[in-house]
C-alpha cells in the first residue's frame, strides 16, 4: 500500500462514502432515508386530514340531528 492509498483510507469523506450499509451515513442512503421520511410524513398528513374530515362530517350530522330534536 502506498502512502497516498494509506492517507486516503484515513479520509473521513472517503470512509463515509465507501461504507455501503442500510441506514449508513453515505449520501445515497441519506437521500433514500430522507425520501422515505418525506413520504411517511405525506401519508400521515393525508391520514390525519381524512380523519379530521370524518370528524367534521360526523359533528355536522350530530348538529342536524340535535336541531331536529329541539
Amino acid at each position: 500500500m502506498s502512502e497516498i492509498e494509506f492517507k486516503e483510507t484515513l479520509n473521513p469523506i472517503a470512509i463515509v462514502q465507501n461504507r455501503q450499509t442500510v441506514g449508513g451515513p453515505q449520501e445515497s442512503e441519506m437521500k433514500r432515508m430522507l425520501a422515505l421520511a418525506k413520504q411517511t410524513i405525506k401519508d400521515q398528513t393525508q391520514w390525519v386530514q381524512t380523519k379530521k374530515n370524518a370528524i367534521d362530517h360526523a359533528a355536522k350530522g350530530l348538529d342536524r340531528d340535535f336541531v331536529k330534536l329541539i
